[in-house]
């Protein structure tokens, strides 16, 4: 269980907490470069400063700042490419995704995993699939007929296949429940 400052006590069989990094922007600011929650950049990872360039978890891109290591090696390879001349590569948003690592538990999230309560741009759906004998569950928001994201658990291995949907935004059309239901197209 878990017993909480004020004394009550949570009856559980597991307590999962994870930790984040905070950037550290006093540099950032001393140097004069708009910071917000992270240090904003521009689609060529650069600051507000052209000559100067953040990437990783002290980077705020489009509002949003992506503390995975896809996201840094993605931006790192965008940055490689316009200091190199190409000015026809940058960056592009990084699905967010993280997968939990915990023995004998596979749980991994990628994209959208709510409807947003706006509902701004149109339809959006949420498939869920459940088997507790199996202790699977697997939830998919689909937007559009596009699938936008999704929850994994018990099973992971419709990941990569997931994340490959969301990153090309394929059109699900009659393939959708076939997809859904097995991660077969």
């Amino acid at each position: 269980g878990l017993r909480l400052t004020s004394g009550q006590v949570l009856t559980c069989d597991a307590v999962i907490f994870t930790m984040g990094t905070t950037p550290n922007l006093e540099i950032a600011r001393e140097a004069g470069l708009e910071v917000q929650r992270g240090i904003v950049v521009n689609a060529y990872l650069q600051t507000s400063d052209p000559s100067i360039f953040a990437v990783g978890e002290v980077a705020e891109f489009e509002g949003q700042q992506f503390g995975i290591t896809a996201a840094a090696e993605q931006q790192a390879e965008a940055l490689c490419a316009y200091l190199s001349g190409d000015i026809q590569s940058y960056y592009r948003p990084t699905i967010s995704m993280n997968i939990l690592k915990i023995d004998g538990l596979d749980l991994c999230s990628l994209g959208i995993t709510e409807i947003p309560a706006n509902g701004v741009g149109g339809t959006y759906d949420e498939v869920i699939f459940m088997d507790r004998t199996k202790r699977y569950y697997k939830k998919c928001i689909i937007h559009n007929d596009r699938l936008v994201g999704a929850i994994l658990v018990g099973d992971k291995s419709e990941f990569m296949e997931f994340k490959s949907l969301i990153q090309q935004k394929t059109e699900l059309s009659e393939k959708r429940l076939k997809l859904l239901r097995s991660g077969q197209s």
